[in-house]
């Protein structure tokens, strides 16, 4: 039997489980101390977790058929292109964990979870599927809903004219709208580069595609009026 990333993140979740639900479980071990030992089996999940996603974000470089599909179809993905989508997909979930704690931000991160898992199994571009997610992403972008983390130009601009005064700005509910904006640029760009006959570039226009993306939606509401 193959051994694959999934099975080390699927034991890992379900051994947890089974150590919260059983072992930390006060009526059927009323008496025994046994908080080492969940301790430790609940580290030993973290790390193989941390492996199995690791090995998932970097599977591919061990493929080598992505590279010919990639040749075979226009819109198919590079292994380069696949690998940061995985890594990004994981930053951006890692990233919603704060959000939870504002149970009103919960479409919020239902839309960023459907958006880590598009381009986490994602194998090719998706024009249409794309685009939707642009124009998501344009409102969590410009659109202030704060109820439900919306608006993220308007919090950044608000930080540039309090001088920058970060006892009043809250990082970590902007680094997944920030995540899911940047890549919801990227993939369109993306759709668009995958229209013209780059051929052995295609990898270095994706890196300057991903760098705007990311900086762009940082940069634009301190640069503006």
């Amino acid at each position: 039997m193959k051994i694959h990333s999934w099975h080390f993140i699927t034991s890992s979740i379900v051994l947890f489980l089974l150590d919260f639900l059983i072992l930390a479980n006060k009526t059927i071990f009323p008496s025994q101390d046994l908080g080492g030992v969940q301790k430790v089996i609940a580290i030993i999940c973290a790390l193989v977790f941390i492996v199995g996603i690791v090995w998932a974000i970097f599977e591919p470089f061990s493929k080598t058929t992505t590279q010919s599909e990639a040749r075979g179809s226009r819109l198919a993905l590079t292994t380069l292109e696949i690998v940061f989508n995985r890594l990004f997909a994981f930053l951006l979930v890692l990233s919603t964990l704060p959000l939870f704690l504002n149970i009103l931000t919960l479409p919020t991160i239902i839309i960023f979870a459907i958006f880590a898992s598009f381009i986490w199994f994602g194998k090719k571009y998706h024009p249409i599927t794309n685009i939707i997610f642009l124009i998501v992403a344009l409102g969590v972008y410009f659109v202030p809903i704060t109820l439900i983390d919306w608006g993220i130009f308007r919090v950044l601009k608000e930080f540039r004219i309090g001088g920058f005064n970060f006892n009043q700005f809250s990082l970590l509910f902007c680094i997944a709208p920030l995540i899911f904006i940047s890549f919801s640029i990227r993939n369109v760009l993306g759709n668009i580069l995958t229209y013209f006959k780059i051929g052995a570039r295609r990898n270095i226009y994706f890196f300057i595609s991903l760098v705007i993306a990311l900086i762009a939606p940082w940069i634009y509401p301190l640069l503006s009026r």
